[in-house]
C-alpha cells in the first residue's frame, strides 16, 4: 500500500497540470506554452462582474521578471479608462499584488499585462484578463464617453495643430485646457493652449508646440456630466511622424571604392520620388564623366542608382532630393560619400597639388621631391622602411619612386617622376598611398631618373656613392668624405684638403656631348683669393678637354665668389663662363644649374637666369679620355681610385654638396625654376588624409 503513495500523488499532479482540476480563480494550464510562465490565479477572477477594483492579486507559473514594475500593467475598457496601477508589492511564492487608483466606470475593464518574462526571457502566455465594471445604481444616466475625435484615432500624423473632441452628452470640464494632457515619446512639446466649444457637445483644442516620432497620447480627466458621471475611456492616441525617411546605401556611405557602377539605395519607408532618376545628382572631384543613367524599383523601399561613365580619384558625393514619404517628410540624411580608391588594400591616401602657375611650360617626366613627416604621413601605418608607399596619377598609373631618406622620427625625402604637369596650372594632382603591412617594395629608382645620366644623392655613410639612374656611374670617395645633413635629405662634406669622389664615368668621343645640364647644390665659405680655380670643383671632366662646374673663389679672373661653367669643344677651344652674382661663398645653401644648348651656355643660381655665354662650337669634347671627379679638377685618363697627384688638380673643394645630377638635355627656365621650387619644398600643397 505504502508503494501505492507515490504513485497516487503523481498522478494528482499529472491532474492538475493538464488543466482538468478546477478551482475558483484559477486559470487553466493548457493556457500556457510549456516554455513560458503563465498566471495560475488572479483575484478578482477572470470574467467575475466588479462594483469596486482596488487591488488585484496574480500568482504566476513560476520566478518572473518584471512583476514588480507598476509599467508592466496596463488598464484600459469603458469600465477602466479611469483606473491606472499605482504600486506592485512582492508578497512571495510568485504573487503580487496591484494597489488601483481612480474611479471604476459601467463596461469591461481590461487588464494588459506586457513585459513579464521569466528568467530565461520567455514572454508571458496570454498575458490579458478582463472584469465588468457595474457601479452605476438603478435609475443612473450612463456615463459620458467620446463620440468622435478628429485627428482619427490611430492615425499617423506628422504634426498636430487641433484636436476635435465630440462628447456624448453635455459634459461639464471640457472647456478647461487642464483637463487635457499630452504624453507619449512622440508627444515632444505639445500642449494645450486653449479650447473652444465649436457646436453641441463640441470642443476643439488648439496644440501648440512641436510633436515628435512615436506615440502620442491625450488624455482627458475631470469631465463629467451632470450627474457626476466621470467619462468613460478618456484616452486616444496617435503616432507621430516628423522625421523624413532616412537613407542606407550599399555601398555604404563612406566607402572607398576602386569603381561606382551602381549605387542600392533602401530608404527607412515607402517613399515618393524614389524612381525618378532626376532626384540623384553626382559632384565631387572624383565623378569624373559619371552620370546617374537610369533608376529602378526592386521592392521593399530599395532602389538601384545605375550609372554611367568614368570615375576619377577624389570624392563622388550622390545627393537626393525630391524624395519624401507619404505624408510629405523629406529625407533624413539625403546624400552619401564615396572615396574612388586606387586599391582598397592601401587603407590611407593624400592629394598632393602642384603649383606650376609661375611657370608656362609644360613639365614631361619631372622629378618632384616629396619631403614627408609626421603631419604628412601617419608613419605608425606605414612599414618599417616605407615599402608600401605609392604615388598614383589620376589615370590609374603607379608611378616611379625613389626612396632616397625613410626616417619615421624625422623627415623623409622621396622623389616620383610625374609624367605631365601643365604649365600655368595650380590644379595638377598625384595621390601618395600608404597604409598596406604586404605590399612589397615598390620604388623604382632608375624609372625616376630615365631621362639622366647620372644623379648622385651624395647621401651614402659609407661606402660607394650609388648613381640613382641604374647607368652605373658610381663613385667611390678617397680622403675625408664625410656625410652631413645637407639641402635634400643628406649630402656629403669636403674639408679641402685631398677629399674627392672619383666617379667611374668617362668620356672619349670627340663632340659627344651636343646638349648638357648640370645641378647641385652647394655651400661653402671658401673665399681664398689664390686663383679663380683655387676652390675646384663641384664636379669636372677637366676644362680643357670637356666641362667644369664649379664655384669661383675670391679673385682670380674677375670673379669674386661666382659660378662657374667651363667648356671645350671639338677643335679644342676652351670657354670659361662666369655667372653675374658674386659672393657665393657665404655659407648658406645655393641650387646652380649649368646649362648647354648646342649654341648657348646658361647659368641658373637659385632657379633664376645668371648669365648666358655663346660658345665657339655646337658641340663639347676633344676626344681624349678623362674619368670624372666630384670636389676636384681631373686629369685623370683611367679609374684607379685612389688617383695619384697627376691625374687630378689638387685643388680640392672646400664645403658642402648634394644633390648632383647630369642630364644630355638642355633643360629651359622654366623646368629649373619648378626644379628650385620642388627642392625647397615650396611645389606641392598636401591636402587632408583620407
Amino acid at each position: 500500500m505504502k508503494n501505492l503513495i507515490p504513485f497516487a500523488l503523481a498522478a494528482l499532479l499529472l491532474l492538475f497540470s493538464c488543466g482538468y482540476v478546477e478551482e475558483e480563480n484559477v486559470l487553466p494550464r493548457y493556457y500556457a506554452d510549456s516554455d513560458s510562465p503563465y498566471m495560475v490565479s488572479v483575484t478578482p477572477a477572470d470574467g467575475s462582474v466588479v462594483s469596486v477594483l482596488e487591488e488585484i492579486t496574480i500568482t504566476y507559473s513560476e520566478e518572473v521578471t518584471g512583476g514588480g514594475a507598476p509599467s508592466s500593467y496596463a488598464l484600459s475598457g469603458e469600465g477602466g479608462a479611469g483606473l491606472s496601477i499605482d504600486t506592485v508589492n512582492d508578497v512571495g511564492n510568485n504573487g503580487y499584488v496591484l494597489s488601483v487608483t481612480g474611479i471604476l466606470n459601467d463596461g469591461e475593464v481590461a487588464l494588459r499585462v506586457n513585459g513579464v518574462t521569466d528568467l530565461n526571457g520567455n514572454g508571458l502566455s496570454d498575458g490579458s484578463v478582463s472584469w465588468t465594471g457595474d457601479v452605476a445604481e438603478p435609475g443612473d444616466d450612463p456615463a459620458p464617453y467620446i463620440v468622435s475625435v478628429t485627428p482619427a484615432e490611430g492615425e499617423v500624423i506628422s504634426g498636430l495643430s487641433e484636436v476635435e473632441l465630440v462628447y456624448s452628452e453635455e459634459v461639464f470640464g471640457a472647456e478647461s485646457t487642464s483637463s487635457y494632457a499630452f504624453s507619449g515619446a512622440g508627444s515632444g512639446s505639445l500642449g494645450v493652449e486653449s479650447v473652444d466649444e465649436s457646436g453641441v457637445n463640441e470642443y476643439t483644442l488648439q496644440v501648440e508646440g512641436e510633436a515628435g516620432d512615436g506615440g502620442i497620447v491625450l488624455t482627458v480627466s475631470g469631465v463629467t456630466d451632470s450627474g457626476g458621471s466621470m467619462l468613460v475611456d478618456g484616452s486616444m492616441s496617435w503616432t507621430g511622424d516628423v522625421s523624413g525617411p532616412g537613407v542606407v546605401a550599399d555601398p555604404a556611405d563612406g566607402s572607398k571604392v576602386e569603381e561606382l557602377g551602381i549605387i542600392e539605395v533602401e530608404y527607412s519607408e515607402e517613399v515618393v520620388g524614389g524612381d525618378t532618376a532626376g532626384n540623384y545628382v553626382l559632384s565631387g572631384d572624383g565623378v569624373g564623366t559619371l552620370q546617374v543613367a537610369y533608376v529602378s524599383d526592386e521592392g521593399n523601399n530599395t532602389y538601384r542608382v545605375v550609372l554611367a561613365g568614368e570615375e576619377e580619384y577624389g570624392e563622388v558625393v550622390l545627393s537626393i532630393s525630391g524624395v519624401e514619404d507619404a505624408l510629405g517628410n523629406g529625407l533624413s540624411g539625403g546624400s552619401v560619400t564615396y572615396r574612388i580608391w586606387w586599391d582598397v588594400d592601401w587603407s590611407a591616401r593624400r592629394k598632393l597639388i602642384f603649383d606650376n602657375s609661375g611657370q608656362g611650360e609644360d613639365l614631361t617626366g619631372f622629378p618632384v621631391l616629396v619631403k614627408v613627416d609626421s603631419t604628412r604621413i601617419a608613419y605608425g601605418d606605414t612599414q618599417d622602411g616605407g615599402e608600401d608607399l605609392r604615388f598614383v596619377d589620376g589615370d590609374g598609373s603607379v608611378l616611379s619612386h625613389e626612396v632616397e631618406e625613410w626616417n619615421e622620427s624625422g623627415e623623409s625625402v622621396v622623389w616620383v617622376k610625374v609624367p605631365l604637369i601643365d604649365g600655368g596650372s595650380d590644379t595638377d594632382h598625384i595621390w601618395m598611398y600608404w597604409g598596406n603591412g604586404t605590399a612589397g617594395d615598390g620604388q623604382d629608382s632608375a624609372g625616376v631618373w630615365s631621362d639622366y645620366e647620372a644623379v648622385w644623392h651624395l647621401d651614402e655613410e659609407t661606402g660607394t656613392i650609388e648613381d640613382s639612374t641604374g647607368n652605373g656611374n658610381e663613385g667611390e670617395r678617397s680622403g675625408d668624405t664625410n656625410r652631413a645633413l645637407a639641402k635634400t635629405g643628406y649630402g656629403m662634406s669636403f674639408d679641402g684638403d685631398q677629399d674627392y669622389i672619383g666617379l667611374n664615368m668617362n668620356y672619349a668621343t670627340l663632340g659627344v656631348i651636343s646638349a648638357l645640364t648640370l645641378t647641385a647644390w652647394f655651400n661653402t665659405t671658401d673665399n681664398s683669393s689664390a686663383s679663380y680655380n683655387d676652390n675646384w670643383a663641384i664636379i669636372d671632366f677637366d676644362r680643357s678637354d670637356y666641362y667644369d662646374f664649379y664655384v669661383c673663389p675670391n679673385g682670380g679672373a674677375g670673379t669674386n665668389g661666382n659660378l662657374g661653367f667651363s667648356t671645350t669643344n671639338s677643335s679644342g677651344t676652351t670657354d670659361d663662363f662666369y655667372g653675374n652674382t658674386g659672393g657665393l661663398y657665404d655659407g648658406t645653401w645655393h641650387l646652380g644649374h649649368a646649362v648647354f644648348n648646342g649654341s648657348t651656355k646658361y647659368l641658373y643660381l637659385d632657379g633664376e637666369p645668371d648669365g648666358t655665354q655663346s660658345p665657339a662650337g655646337a658641340t663639347i669634347g676633344r676626344g681624349t679620355t678623362r674619368w670624372g671627379i666630384i670636389g676636384d679638377g681631373s686629369e685623370a685618363d683611367s679609374y684607379t681610385i685612389p688617383y695619384k697627384l697627376s691625374l687630378h688638380n689638387n685643388l680640392w673643394y672646400t664645403g658642402m654638396l648634394d644633390e648632383i645630377r647630369i642630364s644630355y638635355s638642355a633643360r629651359s627656365a622654366d623646368w629649373i625654376k619648378a626644379q628650385y621650387l620642388s627642392m625647397n619644398d615650396g611645389f606641392i600643397t598636401f591636402e587632408d588624409e583620407e
